[in-house]
């Protein structure tokens, strides 16, 4: 396998595996989302994944010199990436400085965010972590703790592909397997959960009147 093959495979994996699709499968009417996903997965992901990565290997230049090659016109696209990549990119490096965060606050005796019943409080991620607040406001001080951890998981995305295929492949060996083993212990975990066997059923019974809410 190649490093290039290491890396996508990686990238098939993510946040969104854990928390985001299962998420859209509970609301959208268990297995039922599975149709608009795979409908859409065919006609429009693979399909630009594969012009996107075509185009890259072809012309190894920035997106939008890529697609201004292919038309002067396109050279828009390619910038339209660029800033939709800045702002995935600024929201998964905070997702990444919150799991940083559960990481080390787990090695205390006792988990600030379980409660006296092992129960997972989540009002310590909204009022301790996010400090929400009801209005757009900004809060009055900005969490340091969290904000380093923000600023370390920056460190180690650049890092990371700060020399390009010779460190992002090195990682690959990493990245590419072990969201893998994760979801497998996640898996195996969750099957001995209380009402799993409910959670399987609503996933394999699906309902396509919910199919009308996308």
């Amino acid at each position: 396998m190649s490093q290039l093959e290491k890396i996508l495979l990686g990238f098939a994996v993510g946040f969104g595996s854990l928390w985001r699709f299962p998420y859209l499968c509970f609301t959208y009417g268990g297995g039922a989302f599975l149709v608009p996903y795979f409908i859409l997965m065919f006609a429009i992901g693979i399909p630009a994944f594969y012009l996107e990565t075509a185009i890259g290997q072809a012309f190894q230049q920035s997106a939008p010199k890529c697609y201004s090659i292919v038309n002067k016109r396109w050279w828009g696209v390619g910038i339209s990436q660029l800033i939709t990549t800045f702002f995935f990119s600024c929201y998964y490096n905070f997702l990444l400085a919150l799991c940083f965060l559960y990481f080390f606050l787990s090695f205390n005796s006792s988990l600030p965010w379980q409660s006296q019943d092992s129960i997972i409080n989540p009002d310590f991620l909204y009022k301790d972590v996010l400090q929400l607040t009801k209005t757009l406001e900004f809060p009055k001080e900005i969490n340091i703790t969290v904000a380093g951890c923000y600023l370390l998981s920056m460190i180690v995305v650049f890092l990371c592909i700060s020399k390009g295929i010779k460190t992002s492949g090195k990682v690959a060996y990493v990245s590419a397997t072990m969201p893998y083993v994760l979801l497998i212990l996640l898996l195996a975990r969750g099957l001995f959960l209380d009402g799993a066997f409910e959670g399987i059923q609503f996933f394999l019974t699906p309902n396509l009147h919910s199919l009308l809410n996308l």
